[in-house]
């Protein structure tokens, strides 16, 4: 995961308000996001194949 890279960018979205590159939020939005989301899930698929306390798998 590029975690420094999402706080990075984290920080710029709160600190630097009209220095904002508005097409990168919304690339990250519509890409990188849902893109990460997919990553997230899979890794919680593989480290708790039963779900949150054994209920049942992770769903997408």
């Amino acid at each position: 995961m590029p975690w420094r890279e999402i706080i990075g960018f984290r920080h710029r979205v709160v600190h630097d308000y009209f220095g904002i590159d508005l097409d990168a939020v919304w690339r990250i939005a519509t890409v990188e996001l849902p893109r990460l989301h997919a990553d997230v899930i899979a890794i919680l698929a593989e480290e708790f194949p039963e779900g949150p306390s054994g209920q049942g798998a992770v769903s997408k």
